[in-house]
This record gives C-alpha cells, sequence and structure tokens, in this order.
C-alpha cells in the first residue's frame, strides 16, 4: 500500500478497543538548530528528495499530515511531539553522542538505498 490514508485506516480498523498506534517519522526536510547546513550538500540532497517525492507521488512530507489524517479516520487522544536527534557527534553527553553515532550510521547506511532510484526516476 502507497497510500498512507490507506494504511492509518487499515490500522484503525485492525485495533481493538484501547489499542493505540505510534508512528515515528523525520519532519522533512529535516531542520538545524542552527544554520551549519546552510548551502549544503546535505541541505540540497534534501531539497532533490523531497521534490523527487512529490513528482513520484512518495512524498517525504506527509509526517507533518499524520495527525490530521489520524483525527479524520476516528483516531482520539491524539499526542503529536516533536524533538531534535542529533545526526552527528556535536552534542553534550556521553548518551546523546552516542546515540548520534547511531543515527547518523543509519543514515548513512540507508543513503544510497533510499536516494539512488528515486532520484533517478524523478531526474533520469
Amino acid at each position: 500500500m502507497r497510500d498512507q490514508v490507506t494504511i492509518l485506516t487499515s490500522a484503525f480498523n485492525a485495533l481493538q478497543h484501547g489499542g493505540w498506534l505510534e508512528l515515528q517519522d523525520p519532519t522533512m526536510p529535516l531542520l538545524c538548530i542552527d544554520d551549519t547546513m546552510e548551502n549544503t550538500a546535505l541541505q540540497e540532497w534534501m531539497r532533490l528528495i523531497c521534490i523527487a517525492g512529490e513528482k513520484l507521488r512518495r512524498s517525504w512530507l506527509n509526517s507533518r499530515n499524520y495527525k490530521r489524517w489520524m483525527e479524520d479516520i476516528g483516531f482520539i487522544n491524539i499526542k503529536e511531539e516533536h524533538f531534535p536527534w542529533p545526526v552527528s557527534p556535536w552534542p553534550k553527553g556521553k548518551k546523546q553522542k552516542l546515540v548520534a553515532l547511531w543515527i547518523q550510521q543509519d543514515f548513512l547506511d540507508g543513503l544510497q538505498g533510499f536516494s539512488l532510484a528515486l532520484l533517478t526516476k524523478a531526474f533520469g
């Protein structure tokens, strides 16, 4: 299923009374707490990946709609949280540095896989 509303509706219909659904997705394009990402290759990649997704009807911007879609479907007590995730070892604290290294490695491991086909199909 490619349509997120269909997926959410299916999940809603499969839940028993009192059940819950948790979604975790980044808000795209990724944001930075300062200006260190300005005019970087990462910022350009995000711009292109978002355009490519829209062009191929595989939006990378869907997470901003989750709450509204869930309300429309009938979910109740929806809690939406936004929080920064470090993606390089810049944060203070041993635990935050470790989390940042894991997230950075996950991102780097997946970069080719979630870029190559999408960018090639959208832009040739």
